[in-house]
């Protein structure tokens, strides 16, 4: 096989992305003309109009209502005869530079046990949620080599997502994180490429929309006790809530001394995960909400077992 022969397999899980899901193909299409690729999408069971417009514009239209978001997008691994997969979000745009960096990463995806996750920028830049917390996180200027890169946007060849086993269909969120785990592991190698720019709708914009998000990504750090003592966020987050209920239990023992020194260790736990996670200067303002916002991440992250008992898991 050579270059020029290379087949890429997007796969799009929806659900409800009726709004969607025709920018984003056509995004995919305009982005990979001169490119041999085909668009999967896999619902889960839509009652808009997702898999219409879906069925008149992608290659190929797979429904499988119940489904986790990993099955889908297994469906869509199983079903796709790239070298190339690309798992794409309904809600993620490619822009003309996407096209340049990929022409220079296609044949080493292809060969080579790598998984690669791009930037995804905001239209919504001046935000101060995505100005203080996500922004940050695209700041770097060259490919990285990380732990886990997200499936908003991943890329990886054929060979080794079925070496690893594809996605873990038990899991309700936290997919991404076990797959590329699991992948380090086989010796493949997880890098962050800044240049493979997408544009990312889904970001939430308000406090209450973003801990809602967390509580859901952090599920799957409480799937079993495995996939928590593996989780860095999942410990850090669990043990910044017990210093909460240490302070609420000094609060009613009346003990000033030590609410003083809870309330400190309280707070500490943020503060360090703000500077450790975003080492680099961000200017007063915007380490102050990124450090408010740390708070709300690691105290949704903390709430997230308590969902899985609602849900009876």
């Amino acid at each position: 096989m050579n270059d020029g022969q290379l087949l890429v397999s997007f796969i799009i899980p929806t659900l409800n992305e009726g709004s969607n899901i025709a920018s984003t193909i056509s995004s995919i299409r305009a982005s990979l003309l001169g490119v041999h690729h085909e668009i999967i999408v896999v619902d889960n069971g839509s009652d808009d109009d997702t898999v219409k417009i879906s069925e008149s514009l992608a290659d190929k239209t797979f429904i499988n209502p119940g489904a986790t978001i990993g099955g889908l997008r297994n469906i869509g691994a199983a079903e796709s005869s790239g070298s190339i997969l690309v798992f794409n979000d309904a809600d993620v745009r490619l822009t003309e530079a996407w096209r340049g960096e990929f022409d220079l990463l296609k044949s080493s995806l292809a060969f080579e046990k790598l998984i690669i996750g791009g930037s995804l920028d905001s239209p919504e830049t001046d935000n101060l949620l995505f100005r203080s917390w996500f922004k940050p996180m695209l700041l770097k200027k060259s490919s990285a080599e990380v732990s886990y890169v997200g499936t908003g946007h991943m890329l990886v060849s054929r060979d080794l997502f079925f070496e690893c086993g594809g996605f873990d269909e038990k899991l309700v969120s936290g997919e991404d994180s076990d797959f590329c785990h699991r992948a380090l592991r086989s010796n493949a190698n997880v890098f962050f490429n800044p240049n493979l720019k997408a544009i990312h709708l889904g970001y939430p914009l308000s406090l209450k929309a973003f801990f809602i998000r967390e509580i859901w990504h952090g599920k799957g750090d409480f799937h079993s006790l495995s996939a928590f003592c593996k989780s860095k966020v999942a410990i850090f987050a669990f043990a910044m809530l017990l210093s909460h209920i240490t302070l609420f239990v000094m609060i009613l023992l009346q003990n000033t001394v030590y609410m003083m020194v809870m309330s400190f260790v309280v707070l500490a736990f943020p503060l360090s995960y703000s500077i450790l996670k975003y080492p680099s200067r961000l200017g007063f303002r915007n380490r102050l909400g990124n450090f408010f916002y740390a708070y709300s991440y690691l105290l949704a992250r903390s709430l997230s077992w308590s969902s899985r008992l609602t849900a009876g898991s």
